[in-house]
């Protein structure tokens, strides 16, 4: 755990996942600074060493929470009371916002069409999964001739 985190007693901080599929393995933990960690938490390492859980910085971990083996979560989150999270999970609510904004509501009249938006926050943003995904997801609907999530229909007045 890095600068300024703190924990409560009673958090649990598995030394190896509890997912044994793939046999005993190396496993790890990485907790950012300024992190919260309130009593009765468990957080689970990975579950190989070619990966690794997360915990970013700013966090706010409540009380009897879990975050299994392989889970990333992002920075200035907040989980509530017993918030359980499986493993693999990936929470990046910051990105996720700045990618809709961009998309959905852009700042500027200059920003361009729904393609060109498009085309920036996957640039942008390309790292994350979730992401890529929602673009995809956005660009496919457009595709076989479907309406779109964004376009809309010209009602003729006659």
């Amino acid at each position: 755990m890095d600068g300024g985190s703190h924990n409560l007693p009673d958090c649990s901080f598995y030394f190896e996942s509890h997912n044994h599929k793939q046999g005993w393995d190396e496993c790890f933990l990485d907790v950012g600074d300024n992190n919260e960690i309130r009593e009765y938490t468990s957080i689970h390492r990975s579950s190989k060493s070619s990966d690794k859980t997360v915990i970013g910085e700013n966090n706010l971990i409540m009380g009897s929470c879990h975050i299994a083996h392989d889970c990333k979560v992002g920075n200035n989150n907040i989980l509530a009371n017993n918030t359980l999270l499986a493993g693999h999970v990936v929470i990046e609510v910051k990105s996720m916002r700045r990618a809709y904004q961009s998309i959905f509501m852009p700042k500027s009249t200059e920003s361009g069409g729904i393609e060109e938006r498009l085309s920036v926050v996957s640039e942008e943003l390309a790292e994350l999964d979730i992401v890529r995904s929602m673009v995809q997801s956005i660009r496919d609907s457009f595709e076989q001739n479907r309406r779109g999530i964004c376009k809309f229909r010209h009602w003729n007045a006659s």
